[in-house]
């Protein structure tokens, strides 16, 4: 078993879940880079020559050409674009864990897969995809604050000179125009929504062949930044049956085989909830759906491995979990803007260390990546590796 790039807490959470169930995992990753080569749980590091995810995919293929493999699972978008461009020769050796090139472009580009939702009848915020940078006149009447973010995340479609960007927020018709302006002339058009009020809410179902395995809820308790962004606490929770049905509807529909989280603002007081997107891989809160009993990684290889295997529905509910790292960069942010009160938030984050809400990173049973993680953060700042005596190299 093959889980690259190695090079985050995802990473770390699939070798733990697959390395729990059995499997002998080797975690492919550039050199020094990641936490889930320090897992107890990898039996082995495939170093990779660059960080270049084309010359990556590559390597993979060179790698199951000449050890034995039987599956490749990684969480990276761009490299599962590189990947499925070598699938017919990959998949001569090994399965690879996610959607084939075609259906994986339904959820890497979002505009899709509104159309799609539209279709269905799923409720989503207004949207506008610009035909040009220029393009934003339809956007003047619009309620504000909006989010802009990437249309696609293709990286055969991006123009050598394209500044990266995340999801980001304009206040005002104005500000919306200054700040795509300011991501340059080779940037692709954007996709611009209506701020959607609410909660963010995740559905994570396990689909084969289009139809559903498995499925699992979250609620994002905060995120970074606070009015919206990645979840640095969250929770599980018991699934919406119309959450569900909007999830299982959509990809369903896209006949889609894997795992996917389903992303939705939910309005706590009235249960009207918006779609936001479809992750067409493992997201971010892996670490608490594992830990709340909703073992994806392992339930996807056992679907994988018998055609007939069927796992049990439960899951523990009220289980937290947060990424300690990012939990505390949001409490910064909020103690230097005063955006949010600042007493509160510091007793919120405070009760964060309660023995009952779980990490992203640490875990009792594997400590090491846990113990390595915040050197390893620091090393980015300066210019010394990580150590690399918990290393176990594969041939090369």
């Amino acid at each position: 078993m093959l889980v690259v790039h190695g090079g985050g807490h995802i990473d770390l959470a699939i070798t733990r879940s697959l390395g729990r169930a059995g499997a002998k995992v080797i975690v492919g990753s550039p050199m020094g880079m990641g936490s889930a080569r320090y897992s107890r749980y990898a039996a082995g590091i495939l170093e990779f020559s660059s960080r270049d995810l084309r010359q990556v995919a590559q390597e993979c293929l060179e790698f199951v050409q000449r050890e034995a493999v039987t599956h490749i699972i990684t969480p990276e978008e761009s490299l599962i674009v590189h990947l499925n461009a070598l699938r017919g020769e990959i998949e001569k050796h090994a399965i690879l864990l996610f959607p084939d090139r075609e259906a994986f472009a339904e959820c890497l580009h979002k505009d899709r897969t509104l159309e799609r939702a539209e279709r269905l009848g799923i409720p989503a915020p207004r949207t506008h995809v610009p035909k040009s940078l220029d393009d934003l006149e339809p956007c003047r009447a619009w309620v504000y604050p909006v989010v802009f973010k990437p249309n696609h995340r293709d990286p055969r479609l991006r123009h050598p000179g394209a500044q990266d960007y995340i999801a980001a927020y304009a206040s005002s018709y104005d500000d919306l125009c200054a700040q795509v302006g300011a991501l340059g002339p080779h940037a692709d058009p954007p996709m611009i929504q209506e701020f959607a009020a609410g909660e963010g809410v995740g559905i994570e179902v396990l689909m084969r062949q289009g139809e559903p395995l498995f499925l699992f809820q979250h609620r994002r308790l905060r995120e970074k930044p606070a009015t919206g962004g990645i979840s640095v606490l969250c929770e599980s929770e018991t699934l919406c049956p119309a959450l569900a049905d909007y999830a299982v509807r959509l990809l369903r529909d896209m006949n889609w085989d894997g795992v996917a989280m389903v992303e939705f603002r939910q309005d706590p007081a009235t249960g009207a909830a918006m779609l936001l997107e479809v992750n067409g891989r493992f997201w971010g809160s892996l670490p608490l759906a594992i830990q709340a009993g909703a073992d994806f990684p392992a339930e996807l290889l056992r679907s994988r491995m018998d055609p007939t295997y069927r796992p049990r529905q439960f899951y523990r509910i009220g289980t937290r979990c947060r990424s300690l790292a990012h939990d505390t960069s949001a409490l910064v942010e909020i103690l230097r803007t005063g955006c949010r009160p600042r007493l509160a938030a510091v007793c919120k984050y405070l009760a964060g260390f309660a023995p009952t809400v779980g990490g992203y990173v640490w875990s009792a049973d594997d400590p090491a990546p846990g113990l390595l993680h915040p050197w390893q953060r620091m090393s980015r700042i300066g210019s010394k590796p990580v150590p690399t005596s918990f290393t176990r190299k594969v041939n090369s």
